[in-house]
C-alpha cells in the first residue's frame, strides 16, 4: 500500500511539470567569455521541464527596454559593438523611453516589444514572415540565435540587441501575444 501511494504522488508531481529558466547575459565584458561554451550551454539548456531553458539578452537584460518608441521597428536593425557594450546600460539609460517598468510600460508597448523581439529571434535564425510568425515562431531555435550573434560578433565585432527572456511569454503559450496583422501593424 505504501509503494501504491508512493507511486501515486510520484505521478501527480509529474503531471505538473516545473519551469526552470534560466537567464543570463551575453558577457562581452567579461574575461572568461567564451562563444564557443555560450553554444554548448545553449544546447544542453534548452527545454525548461528537463535541464532548464537558457534565455540569454545580448548583450545584456536592458535590451528588454532599449525601445525609443512603440512601434520602434528600428529595433529590428539595432545593434551594439563590442566596445559600446561596456556602456550598455548608460547608452540604454540615455536611449529608452522605457526606464521604469512600474511607470513607463503599458500592456500594448509590452506587447509590442515581445512582438519585435520575436520578429527579430526568427530573422536571426534565417526567418522570413511568409508562412505567418505565429506557425514558424513554433521552431525557433535558441541555439541558431546564439551562433547567429557569434558570427556576428566574429565578422563585425558587434552583437544584435536582442533581449530573449522577453520570449518566455511565447514559449509559454504564443497565444498570449496576437500575431495576427504583426506585419501591417509594426512593420508597415
Amino acid at each position: 500500500m505504501l509503494f501504491l501511494s508512493a507511486m501515486a504522488s510520484t505521478l501527480a508531481m509529474r503531471s505538473f511539470p516545473i519551469d526552470v529558466l534560466l537567464i543570463f547575459d551575453y558577457e562581452l565584458q567579461d574575461n572568461r567569455f567564451s562563444p564557443e561554451r555560450l553554444e554548448e550551454m545553449q544546447r544542453y539548456f534548452n527545454e525548461s521541464t528537463d535541464n532548464g531553458k537558457l534565455y540569454v539578452n545580448y548583450p545584456m537584460v536592458e535590451a528588454c527596454k532599449h525601445f525609443l518608441k512603440m512601434p520602434d521597428v528600428e529595433y529590428l536593425k539595432r545593434t551594439v559593438s563590442r566596445e559600446d557594450a561596456l556602456k550598455y546600460k548608460s547608452i540604454v539609460g540615455n536611449a529608452s523611453r522605457y526606464q521604469s517598468f512600474e511607470r513607463h510600460f503599458i500592456r500594448p508597448d509590452v506587447d509590442d516589444m515581445i512582438e519585435l523581439t520575436a520578429i527579430k529571434a526568427l530573422r536571426l535564425c534565417g526567418h522570413n514572415g511568409e508562412a505567418g510568425y505565429e506557425s514558424e515562431y513554433r521552431d525557433l531555435d535558441h541555439e541558431t540565435i546564439v551562433k547567429a550573434q557569434n558570427d556576428t560578433l566574429r565578422l563585425a565585432d558587434e552583437v544584435w540587441v536582442l533581449g530573449t527572456c522577453l520570449l518566455f511569454i511565447l514559449d509559454y503559450s504564443t497565444a498570449l501575444i496576437d500575431f495576427a496583422g504583426i506585419e501591417s501593424k509594426l512593420l508597415g
